[in-house]
């Protein structure tokens, strides 16, 4: 899971959506609500970052669950709206689950609308490899980060028919290779340097921010792996090149 920016305020795609909702008699009935939840979300997974071609079909999802009357009143804000991979969507039903992270949006005891803190989320999932942990350094607190990654078995360690996340840790260990690959072959061009592979490397520098880039899925996953080593390459190329 990464954060997710769709504060109305600023975000213009964000507000266009919550005017649109508002004269709507469904959430889902606009094409062009569906089309921006879509472009907020980069086409990935609000939970498992997947993208389409990885996952099965996307649904938008109610953070709180549109079926408690409790939050019906919520069923058209776009704060409460996410895009969701059909099991992520599944997996989390129509139950509260206030234990885990919201990718941008949570309701306080009075109703009230608040922003999550990004850094959270950043701080307290991180990725080893292909495989995504929690670091919780309270104890006394929620462990969201845990609870996230148990009820969306995103490391596929529960292997039931209906939780079978295999095909998602799959897709991450495609794109971690890809990028180690990458990196050891702009690694043995630096180590025998030559000035006319540097259009090479230049093209192999591009493919690596693209991997880091928050519109790619698994970026985070990328950045918590191999973002100190993508710095120190490019350092190194920009010193050989003088």
């Amino acid at each position: 899971m990464q954060y997710i920016e769709k504060n109305i305020s600023f975000n213009s795609l964000a507000n266009e959506a919550q005017l649109l909702l508002n004269s709507c008699t469904h959430y889902n009935e606009n094409d062009r609500v569906r089309e921006i939840i879509r472009i907020i979300h980069y086409g990935c997974c609000s939970y498992c970052e997947c993208s389409p071609e990885d996952g099965s079909f996307f649904q938008i999802e109610h953070f709180y669950p549109k079926n408690l009357s409790i939050y019906k009143k919520y069923e058209k804000s776009i704060e409460n709206l996410h895009y969701s991979c059909q099991r992520c969507n599944s997996l989390k039903g129509s139950k509260v689950r206030l234990n885990i992270f919201s990718p941008n949006y949570y309701l306080d005891n009075h109703s009230n609308w608040h922003i999550t803190d990004s850094h959270k989320i950043e701080n307290e999932l991180f990725y080893v490899g292909h495989l995504l942990f929690s670091h919780n350094t309270i104890s006394s607190s929620i462990d969201r980060g845990n609870e996230t990654i148990k009820l969306f078995d995103l490391n596929n360690f529960n292997k039931t028919n209906r939780s079978n996340r295999e095909y998602l840790v799959e897709s991450r260990l495609r794109v971690f290779e890809s990028t180690l690959d990458i990196i050891n072959v702009i690694y043995e061009l630096l180590l025998n340097y030559n000035p006319s592979t540097n259009n090479a490397i230049k093209i192999l520098f591009n493919s690596l921010m693209k991997y880091t880039n928050q519109s790619s899925h698994y970026s985070i996953m990328i950045i918590h792996n191999f973002g100190a080593d993508i710095r120190k390459l490019m350092l190194i190329y920009l010193k050989i090149k003088k």
